[in-house]
């Protein structure tokens, strides 16, 4: 799905037009990504408002 998400924007770059081209594509986000996203492993640290460093030494 991503190589033909891909192609489709370089056949617009390759005839560019004059006015701005919105190309419709046939592909779809399943209806339940949500879903499927939320039941992924998060292993990221925990994100903080100010900047942290690695005071490792």
């Amino acid at each position: 799905m991503q190589r033909e998400v891909v192609e489709a924007a370089l056949r617009l770059v390759e005839h560019p037009q004059d006015q701005p081209v919105i190309e419709p594509l046939p592909q779809q986000w399943p209806s339940d990504w949500r879903a499927t996203a939320r039941k992924l492993k998060d292993d990221r640290t925990p994100r903080h408002d100010t900047p942290q460093y690695d005071i490792r030494t």
